[in-house]
């Protein structure tokens, strides 16, 4: 387990817990991720984004992928997404945002889309509300 802050972080099917990103003790950006069982109290490696970002949002989809959207990377706001697969352990990138969107909150609507709102557009808050489409 690496000491963090900041990360994303989203319930797996099984119960397990993803942790993704955020900033290291030194408030570096970090690209790796982790899964905890709490069965087990174990942590697994899982991969590395394909991006380090901090203050991003994760959730689990109806498929049981994860997705990490927005966030900071190398200090500016971003629109960009990634899939986790739980399944092979990889990281893919996905459809971006229309907005740039750090420290902001996503939620999965009950149709499987994802409601991502707010946050910061790194320098104002941001009244964005956006949809994601599996």
């Amino acid at each position: 387990l690496e000491a963090r802050w900041a990360f994303a972080s989203s319930v797996l099917p099984d119960g397990r817990v993803l942790i993704a990103g955020g900033l290291d003790v030194t408030s570096q950006p970090m690209s790796t991720a982790e899964v905890y069982d709490p069965d087990t109290k174990s942590w697994k490696t899982a991969g590395s984004m394909l991006e380090a970002r901090q203050s991003a949002a994760a959730v689990t989809l109806p498929d049981g992928r994860v997705l990490v959207m927005g966030g900071s990377i190398a200090s500016q706001a971003s629109s960009t997404a990634e899939l986790y697969d739980v399944v092979s352990g990889s990281w893919t990138a996905t459809a971006t945002m229309p907005s740039a969107h750090t420290n902001l909150r996503a939620v999965l609507l009950l149709d499987g889309r994802v409601l991502a709102v707010g946050g910061s557009d790194g320098t104002n808050a941001s009244a964005a509300a956006e949809l994601y489409g599996p």
